[in-house]
């Protein structure tokens, strides 16, 4: 019994869609490996500075309170406080970074998972399957604003609101997410 003309187009579709999303996986790996060297030099970069500030610091206090040194100390100490200010905004584009890295790691994930179904058509058609699928994802989630994110997608919603609704929900609380 020779192969149907179903069987080819399907063998291709899926060859052609597992190309794809081996392509789209590949694409977020290395922009995640480049960000993460540029990432981590500049965390190397962050410490640096806060050790300097904290020298700085440590040489302010040595300074002898005399009225020559007194204002001078005085402007030094604040300048090392407004520095590390800086530092702790700068801090919190890390957490952001390393949010963004969670995301796209779990998306190289689903997209891993979904080239393995491809490549089984009956397993596209299976429920059940699709259930496994759906669980193992939501379970990867560790933010509230994912996890709103695919409930409301999952029920239909569009991506534009299910954007929104999390986003909506996140800045109402006005806090930053831990992870």
């Amino acid at each position: 019994m020779g192969i149907s003309k179903q069987q080819v187009i399907t063998e291709a579709f899926n060859s052609d869609l597992g190309k794809f999303l081996s392509l789209t996986t590949g694409e977020i790996k290395l922009s995640l490996k480049e960000a993460n060297d540029v990432v981590q030099n500049l965390t190397k970069t962050f410490m640096d500075m806060v050790r300097d500030v904290q020298d700085i610091r440590l040489m302010a206090d040595k300074l002898v309170d005399n009225e020559d040194n007194k204002e001078l100390k005085k402007q030094i100490l604040k300048s090392c406080d407004t520095y590390f200010d800086k530092v702790q905004s700068g801090t919190i584009g890390f957490q952001f970074y390393d949010k963004l890295t969670q995301r796209l790691t779990h998306t190289s994930e689903n997209i891993k998972q979904l080239k393995k179904m491809s490549n089984d058509p009956a397993s596209l058609v299976d429920p059940e399957r699709w259930e496994k699928l759906m669980n193992d994802i939501e379970k990867r989630y560790n933010m509230e604003s994912d996890r709103e994110l695919f409930h409301s997608l999952m029920d239909g919603g569009s991506v534009k609101e299910a954007v929104n609704l999390a986003a909506e929900n996140k800045n109402k609380t006005g806090e930053i997410e831990l992870f």
